[in-house]
């Protein structure tokens, strides 16, 4: 269908007329050059066709085009010549059938047209052009055309995702790239085909580069066409000093642009230095031969000198072969069974020791001939802890010595004091100790100390060994030191990763006053899993572990941590099975909740799920709950003196406490025996000197010392006793009519009231008729007492006063 137009013929060939309401489908201008009035389309029309004499007509008028079908506007490149009328509002809009592919040339042909509510993205890979920044990159990641101009500048250096330029294949618009800093090596655009179009109007080049200040390559390697209606210069290269670009690719350039006259390149571009041919080959040689001699430093100090002075430790081995994902995702598999909460109640095929009469004790013993292979060649032997002494203990400084005479040792301690792993050795720079032996002496030196990673320091000694009448021999040795901190649930694993490695395939010792089983643990799992390739369990690895092992046995808290480890290895060396991400994800973060906790309550150790800042406190009560009651009695944590050897030299106060101890139990020996002595029989035989025995140097005490008050009583008793058989021999009367000893005490206590009185008064009744011939107060006697000694008079009166006393 065609419309009528209202025609009217001026001058010449100048023909006017005026646009018809509305457009349709097929439009017939006939003669006309000239067009004015507002251009309007109907609804219902996908497609608009222009047909006449002339290919451009000079347009004034209003465009809008509004709530159509349209799906292209192809037809409006015919009004390029365009005048717009005064105080009208054009607009494209509310077109949901149409891709309007380049804004901004519509905006140029049409100045203060609105475009927008239209159909969004034209394409899959195809976004509009503007300023590149990192934002925009962003935004147009996965685009492959770009529909306008693209323009580059005002860089200072790149942006960090300018590689999603790569993806580029065809810039519908200029490519524009002045005025930056930093460019380098610029081959992101390496992938473009064409740029430009037909229809692109102006006098600038389609490509331009100027000013662009260290620029110094620019490669588009599949580049084809340059595109542009009017003839003239296409591509512009121009005022970058540092650029160089080879001939291949000024070639391409130029053939793209459609000829040289087409092409504006800056001779220093492409230009060559004039040289001879042996010029030429002499500076390849020189250049090969410094490039050799550099890959051999590079090789040195970053493969072999590291080893020699462990400068640095080796990177953690995340790159797995696929037996040893597989390995390693079947442990994930199994470990992931149960939270950690709720291993924690069941830990014990893991890490207790079966009685000999448990059933499992027979499996578990057989474990040791079906792995002799590792534990002959790759298990870490553990040195107990030890105040290494001096001269006084030499068994066990030939236990040092045999220790740092260790080609690799490892160290594991709370901090990077390594005098608290092992106190003789030196910590600061430059410090000597010196061990001797009956026949040898040992001096070490710590020549420096480094950190080889965030939790290792390497410590170098040098040794100078000297036996009786030989040379002495010096050597260095290296002793790492891992710092494995205080916390009770750690989640950084990098380092032990990276120091398994450097003990890769070799025999280590390991000497620690923190968690060596922990790491012996750890290494078995790698040697398996890394060294080996052969598959092991979980199970079968802690039942392994505990019954072989040379230290004490691990508790709850140290099986989570090799979980734990053996997760985070998996994580990172993309192990873990696809249908268990998720599950991993619970299991770490339930894990991190506890460290954290654990971190801020160092004193609670069973952490329950109410003690968690987690959504997950539910889900874990119910899989604990489901879990069941733990087997046995509940373990705490490993006490510190399972790791802390007992063979040490013993401090100043406690060798004082010593001696007082054994000061003490000698002083109550002597008094048990004192006490016995006073309890026995008394005997006839004459007592010692009371010189020998009183006054004896070591008998001296004070007078409320209970030795001295029993042998007081034991001299006055043996001199009261002497002094009456004296006195009885010289009266003449016979030792028959001797009362005993008790009976004496009996008639003593006759003048007592008290019922004990009377029985010893009853008693002395029936003394015998023959000791009535006692003379009468001592008839035969002196009354002046000559003849008994003044101890004795002195040991009466003190008995009387005793008996005197009323008894308790």
């Amino acid at each position: 269908m065609s419309c009528m137009l209202l025609t009217r013929t001026t001058t010449n060939t100048t023909i006017e007329c005026a646009m018809p309401p509305h457009l349709d489908s097929n439009v017939d201008f006939g003669d006309c050059t000239h067009l004015y009035g507002p251009l309007l389309v109907r609804s219902d029309v996908s497609h608009v066709k222009l047909s006449g004499k002339t290919s451009e007509y000079i347009y004034t008028g209003c465009i809008r085009i509004n709530n159509t079908k349209l799906v292209d506007l192809s037809f409006l490149e015919k009004f390029r010549d365009f005048t717009a009328m005064p105080n009208c509002q054009q607009y494209i809009a509310g077109n949901e059938e149409l891709c309007v592919e380049d804004p901004s040339e519509l905006r140029e042909w049409f100045p203060g047209i609105n475009i927008y509510d239209n159909m969004e993205p034209c394409g899959d890979h195809q976004c509009y052009g503007g300023a590149v920044t990192e934002s925009y990159l962003e935004e147009t990641a996965e685009c492959t055309t770009r529909v306008g101009d693209l323009i580059i500048t005002q860089w200072h250096g790149k942006p960090p995702n300018i590689n999603i330029l790569y993806k580029t294949k065809e810039i519908h618009g200029r490519l524009i790239i002045y005025h930056n800093q930093g460019l380098g090596d610029f081959d992101y655009f390496k992938n473009v085909e064409k740029i430009g179009k037909p229809s692109i109007r102006g006098r600038e080049p389609v490509m331009t580069v100027v000013d662009n200040e260290g620029l110094t390559s620019l490669k588009m390697s599949k580049l084809e066409e340059l595109m542009q209606q009017q003839t003239g210069v296409r591509v512009k290269i121009a005022h970058n000093e540092q650029l160089q670009m080879a001939t291949s690719d000024v070639d391409r350039l130029v053939t793209a642009a459609g000829g040289s006259g087409h092409a504006d390149i800056q001779p220093s571009a492409y230009s060559k230095r004039a040289s001879s041919r042996w010029t030429t080959y002499i500076i390849y040689v020189i250049v090969a031969a410094a490039v050799l001699f550099s890959c051999f430093l590079l090789f040195f100090y970053v493969r072999i000198k590291p080893r020699l002075d462990f400068d640095m430790l080796p990177s953690p081995p995340l790159r797995l072969s696929k037996k040893s994902q597989t390995i390693l995702a079947e442990m994930c598999r199994e470990i992931l069974k149960n939270n950690p909460m709720v291993w924690r109640i069941q830990d014990r095929q893991l890490i207790w020791r079966y009685a000999k009469d448990d059933p499992q004790r027979a499996a578990v013993a057989g474990l040791a001939d079906k792995h002799s292979k590792f534990l002959k060649n790759h298990r870490a032997e553990l040195i107990p802890n030890a105040y290494i002494p001096r001269k006084s203990e030499k068994a066990l400084e030939r236990r040092f010595q045999s220790v740092v005479s260790q080609p690799l040792i490892l160290m594991i301690g709370k901090d990077d004091t390594i005098s608290n792993v092992v106190p003789s050795l030196p910590n600061d720079n430059g410090d000597s100790d010196e061990h001797a032996n009956n026949d040898s002496t040992m001096k070490l030196t710590l020549a420096r100390s480094k950190y080889v990673g965030d939790q290792t320091v390497n410590f170098i000694y040098k040794i100078i060994t000297q036996r009786k009448g030989e040379k002495p021999i010096k050597k260095k040795i290296h002793i790492l030191l891992y710092v494995w901190g205080s916390l009770r649930l750690p989640i950084e694993f990098q380092d032990i990763l990276q120091v398994l490695r450097f003990f890769a395939n070799k025999k280590t010792i390991c000497v620690s006053n923190r968690r060596k089983e922990v790491f012996s643990m750890i290494h078995l799992i790698y040697t398996y899993v890394y060294v080996l390739c052969e598959s092991i369990g979980v199970v079968e690895a802690f039942q392994l572990h505990t019954e072989t092992c040379n230290g004490a046995p691990l508790d709850s808290n140290e099986m989570l941590m090799v979980m734990a480890f053996i997760l985070e290895w998996a994580h990172q060396s993309f192990s873990v099975p696809p249908d268990l991400v998720q599950k991993h994800a619970d299991w770490c973060h339930t894990y991190a909740r506890m460290s954290a906790f654990s971190k801020e309550h160092p004193n609670i150790v069973n952490i329950r799920p109410d003690h968690l800042v987690t959504s997950r406190r539910i889900t874990l009560q119910e899989e604990i709950k489901a879990a069941g009651p733990r087997p046995g009695a509940i373990f705490s944590e490993r006490p510190e003196e399972a790791v802390v050897d007992k063979m040490r030299r013993r401090t100043k106060d406690e060798l004082k406490g010593q001696k007082g101890q054994a000061a003490m139990g000698l002083r109550r020996e002597e008094q048990k025996k004192v006490t016995k002595e006073d309890d026995e029989t008394e005997t006839n035989a004459a007592p010692p000197e009371t010189s020998g025995v009183f006054f004896q140097k070591r008998y001296r005490a004070g007078p409320d010392d209970p030795f001295r008050i029993a042998e007081e009583k034991r001299i006055a008793e043996a001199l009261k006793k002497r002094t009456k058989v004296e006195v009885l021999e010289k009266s003449g009367i016979p030792k028959s009519a001797l009362v005993n000893k008790s009976a004496q005490d009996r008639i003593r206590a006759a003048g007592s009231k008290t019922p004990e009185a009377k029985k010893a008064s009853k008693s002395a009744s029936m003394v015998p008729k023959s000791a009535s011939m006692v003379p009468k107060s001592g008839s035969m006697v002196p009354k002046s007492g000559s003849m008994v000694p003044k101890s004795a008079k002195s040991s009466k009166r003190k008995k009387s006063k005793e008996q005197k006393k009323p008894k308790s």
